[in-house]
């Protein structure tokens, strides 16, 4: 596990209370020596930036062309590259996938995961975050390209059905990303992207992360996801929280 010696690690000039928490999850599940990695649907390379930090080598992958630029523009190590998706051979391995708030994105999810599966080794791990439940549905959702949220079951299932043993998975965020979540939906009406196909509201959701006003309002957010993960954290296991993280490795691997 991670002991982050101060937040630096995990803000980049884009700050989101989501993305904020759930990185810090992230890091509790991780091994605490740097390993190659994938990250699948990696945006504008805010979580390729906490692994670039943490000393991590691998590869971001998007179908956002846009998104793509950005992300290359942040990275200033050689240790990680960003490709779109269709450049990455499905015969690479990696010791860690990660997969953060993609896979509603994707209309047949099944088919989807069997392709991840085969950038496994028996020794790696795949970690995966995705909105939950059906009843927290927004507008939101739906301006993002959503086609799902997920149950705890359902994700139980399609592990099983690729072939993955789930070795963790927790329900988290409760209650401030309740919260964020329902006055994202009140504001998405107002977005300009509801024109857009939906291919495109798909690829330019990486594209926009929520950004405080002002260095106060940083100082304001910082205060608040500070005193809120540890109170998140008890909540982890009661399954009334927003967003869930699954961390799973292929059947038979190792131990």
């Amino acid at each position: 596990m991670y002991i982050l010696n101060n937040t630096k690690e995990i803000f980049t000039e884009r700050f989101a209370p989501r993305f904020v928490i759930r990185t810090r999850c992230i890091l509790e599940l991780l091994s605490a020596t740097p390993k190659y990695f994938l990250e699948i649907g990696c945006g504008i390379g805010d979580f390729l930036r906490v692994l670039e930090n943490l000393g991590w080598s691998g590869i971001g992958i998007d179908i956002s062309p846009k998104a793509i630029e950005i992300a290359k523009k942040k990275i200033t190590s050689n240790n990680i590259r960003v490709y779109h998706a269709a450049e990455v051979k499905s015969d690479k391995k990696f010791d860690y996938i990660f997969a953060l708030e993609v896979l509603e994105h994707i209309a047949n999810d099944k088919e989807m995961i069997l392709k991840w599966r085969y950038y496994l080794s028996e020794d790696s791990k795949i970690i995966i975050s995705v909105p939950a439940h059906k009843r927290k549905w927004t507008k939101h959702d739906n301006l993002a390209g959503h086609f799902k949220r997920y149950e705890n079951h359902e994700l139980m299932e399609l592990m099983d059905f690729a072939g993955l043993n789930v070795e963790r998975i927790i329900n988290y965020g409760f209650p401030i990303l309740n919260i964020t979540n329902y006055i994202r939906g009140m504001i998405a009406t107002k977005d300009s992207r509801w024109c857009l196909p939906k291919m495109e509201r798909i690829k330019s959701s990486g594209l926009n992360k929520w950004q405080a006003i002002g260095y106060f309002g940083k100082i304001i957010l910082t205060i608040i996801t500070t005193l809120f993960y540890p109170i998140q954290k008890v909540f982890w296991h009661y399954d009334i929280s927003d967003g869930y993280i699954v961390v799973a490795s292929p059947k038979g691997k190792r131990r």
